[in-house]
């Protein structure tokens, strides 16, 4: 398996599962917006379908998530900043669980308002959770494992070294 997909060998599963309650939470609070301001069922149901994915998704995230930052250390790089962003995901993760229930429990018409206005709260918090994890990788190299060296000199195109 190792050679079929080398890439699972070498790096923490989390980072396979971040982008879907991102991307589905997001396309889901435009779609409840239209839907609210509308009155149509219909998009509620997509936007609901997205939303559930979504959770689901950050489920595995947020699992996945645990095990990489247990398996860091406390001398890590990037540590103390691993805290803030467990904590803002998780809140996420919690309000969106709260989000679903809400949706599905509570059948008055402004429980869809109240959704939408709670998916919107979520969307801000993803947003700052996201943005700290993006600074964990890129800005301090979590999860990241430099294998090689760079080029010292040479030009690509010439057959002074072969890649």
């Amino acid at each position: 398996m190792d050679e079929l997909l080398p890439g699972m060998a070498s790096a923490p599963l989390h980072p396979m599962f971040v982008h879907f309650p991102i991307a589905l939470w997001f396309a889901a609070v435009p779609v409840w917006i239209y839907a609210v301001v509308k009155k149509n069922d219909g998009v509620w149901r997509s936007g609901r379908l997205m939303f559930e994915l979504g959770t689901l998704g950050a489920i595995a995230a947020a699992t996945t998530g645990l095990i990489a930052a247990n398996a860091m250390g406390h001398d890590a790089a990037g540590h103390d900043v691993v805290h803030t962003h467990r904590n803002l995901m998780l809140t996420a993760g919690g309000l969106a669980l709260s989000i679903v229930a809400l949706e599905r429990l509570w059948t008055a018409p402004r429980a869809r308002w109240v959704a939408t206005g709670l998916a919107v709260v979520l969307a801000v918090i993803v947003t700052f959770g996201a943005d700290l994890g993006a600074h964990l990788v890129y800005g301090k190299g979590v999860g990241v494992n430099v294998m090689g060296e760079a080029h010292d000199s040479g030009e690509h195109g010439s057959d002074e070294h072969a890649h």
